[in-house]
């Protein structure tokens, strides 16, 4: 009976290192791969479940401002697609009154719990049910820095939120007291963080750190409290995915290497590599998760083998 226990326990605690790896390939798909789905609309919105207030600057150069659906809304990070800037395209088909732009730029401000996977929800007026693609990219922020939303907070409670990222935040650290330590603070679903094990009252400027979807570590301070507002960083920002748009419809009838994609669907038997599906068939580089999976797997294996034969 001790080696049964023994032996599903092991199993579990893979699966539960296997989850926070999916967790990540999760959010960070939308970045690597092309997303299909539909668009539909729910009409104007000033708000949103992201609380994204008030909206930046740049948010009025991108076409619209969308809901998520419900699954890559949360991507396992309750709230990680919140903020999340994406490029897609309309693929012709559909039924209702009002199709998408053909080549379209949005925000995620929203979720939409209804929503499958792949699909947005556009917030303006309009009808019907689209077909599209799309894949989440590096939000315009040019020369502005990352900044921070306050709701509800005082000296013994913090609600801290990132805002104004260039790629979208896994992760925050905050550092409440001076010469303390870093604790991870909680994610909540209206995309906000909240330390429950941090030490209080906060000392500010309070140093914080936080993490993208790719990794990348950003060291700020923020520089004071509110109850409820925006404040100041000390002028830090991500540094982008770096990833591409969705890949373009095939090439058209032409041979001749045009400078702009050929707005012609239909195919064509240039060998040009440039219309090439995927530049690269192999799949990405296991990441650091992958490998601890891989090689917690090996190890657990020869501990269950050990155990089965004694």
């Amino acid at each position: 009976m001790t080696k049964i226990v023994a032996f599903f326990g092991i199993l579990l605690f893979v699966a539960l290192i296997s989850a926070g790896c999916h967790a990540q390939s999760n959010a960070e798909s939308m970045y690597e791969n092309d997303q299909t789905g539909d668009a539909t609309y729910y009409g104007h919105t000033d708000g949103g479940n992201c609380a994204i207030t008030p909206r930046p600057s740049w948010a009025s150069s991108l076409t619209y401002l969308v809901a998520l659906n419900q699954n890559q809304y949360v991507s396992n990070y309750f709230s990680g697609g919140c903020g999340v800037c994406l490029e897609g395209r309309y693929l012709g088909t559909g039924a209702g009154a009002d199709p998408p732009e053909e080549t379209f730029t949005a925000l995620v401000v929203d979720r939409c719990p209804e929503c499958a996977v792949g699909d947005i929800d556009i917030a303006a007026s309009g009808d019907g049910r689209w077909d599209i693609e799309w894949r989440a990219i590096d939000c315009p922020v040019g020369s502005q820095n990352i900044n921070y939303l306050f709701e509800g907070s005082n000296t013994f409670y913090m609600k801290l939120g990132v805002r104004n990222h260039r790629v979208a935040v896994d992760s925050m650290e905050v550092r409440t007291q001076n010469g303390g330590s870093y604790v991870k603070a909680t994610r909540t679903t209206d995309n906000f963080f909240e330390c429950f094990n941090c030490d209080y009252p906060m000392d500010f400027p309070m140093p914080v750190r936080i993490t993208s979807v790719t990794g990348e570590v950003i060291d700020d301070v923020v520089e004071r409290l509110v109850a409820d507002g925006q404040v100041n960083g000390e002028g830090r920002q991500f540094s982008g995915f770096g990833g591409s748009p969705p890949s373009t419809p095939s090439p058209g009838p032409s041979p001749s290497p045009s400078p702009s994609p050929s707005p012609s669907p239909s195919p064509s038997p240039s060998p040009s590599p440039s219309p090439s599906p995927s530049p690269s068939p192999s799949p990405p580089p296991a990441s650091s998760c992958s490998v601890l999976v891989l090689s917690l797997a090996i190890s657990i294996a020869g501990l269950i083998f050990s155990i089965l034969v004694q």
